[in-house]
């Protein structure tokens, strides 16, 4: 089962059912591999430089619209609460834990009327975000006694944060998972999605959810010609905790 899956057999053996519920197939790979090489879902094709570089002046600026009411920030950028106001930014979602936010940004969301609430996952492998901390996020996003626009947030705003959005995103809207990436990306950046686990719960979800859309490389998907490369192909990647 290759790479991914001599990962799996080093994670702990006491894990239970739930935290394996979002876990690999090996039939997912091919959608794993078309987010996970950075040039499939890559942005870029067709805009000019000033376009690509505008895009990207628009990635950074913090928070970024993902859908409706959703919106994706860092930790830095949740600081600002004359922005967020003027977003219609009313609730915060913190999935980084008691280290993202200084005690005095939570005090002025009180004073100011905001919002917050914290759910402390991590960015590292064989983290089972998706197991653990969708179903909290969910309710608290689609909250129907709260009103005003949602920002869910982790450090960066690239990982935990951009996982549950994305997922959001995929169910809400009944998105295939690629067309969910490529939107992400759009939004924030080929640096979004890039914990490997975190892949594949998305795509694991994708697959429980009927949202996989047609296998890249064949008729009728969105990468209907390209050529999915074996796992073996990709070397470990370096973790950074963002």
């Amino acid at each position: 089962m290759g790479q991914l899956q001599s990962r799996k057999e080093a994670a702990s053996d006491d894990d239970d059912s739930t935290s394996r519920s979002y876990e690999y197939q090996p039939e997912d790979w091919p959608w794993v591999w078309a987010i996970r090489d950075p040039d499939v879902l890559g942005w870029r094709t067709g805009l000019s430089k000033e376009e690509i570089f505008e895009r990207q002046n628009l990635q950074h600026n913090l928070p970024v619209h993902i859908y409706g009411k959703v919106y994706l920030g860092s930790a830095y950028s949740v600081q600002d609460l004359s922005k967020l106001k003027k977003l219609g930014i009313r609730r915060v979602l913190n999935m980084a834990g008691p280290m993202a936010l200084k005690k005095s940004t939570i005090l002025a969301y009180k004073k100011e009327g905001f919002d917050y609430k914290r759910i402390n996952a991590l960015d590292e492998d064989f983290y089972p975000l998706l197991a653990n901390d969708w179903k909290e996020a969910h309710d608290y996003i689609h909250d129907p006694d709260q009103d005003g626009n949602v920002v869910v947030h982790c450090v960066a705003g690239l990982n935990r944060s951009a996982l549950v959005v994305a997922v959001d995103y995929m169910l809400t809207n009944q998105k295939p998972v690629l067309e969910t990436v490529r939107h992400i990306r759009w939004q924030r950046g080929d640096d979004a999605l890039q914990n490997e686990y975190f892949q594949e719960q998305l795509v694991a979800m994708a697959r429980q959810s009927d949202l996989l859309g047609k296998v890249p490389g064949t008729q009728g998907s969105i990468l209907e010609n390209a050529e999915v490369k074996p796992e073996n192909s990709f070397p470990p990647r370096s973790r950074r905790m963002i």
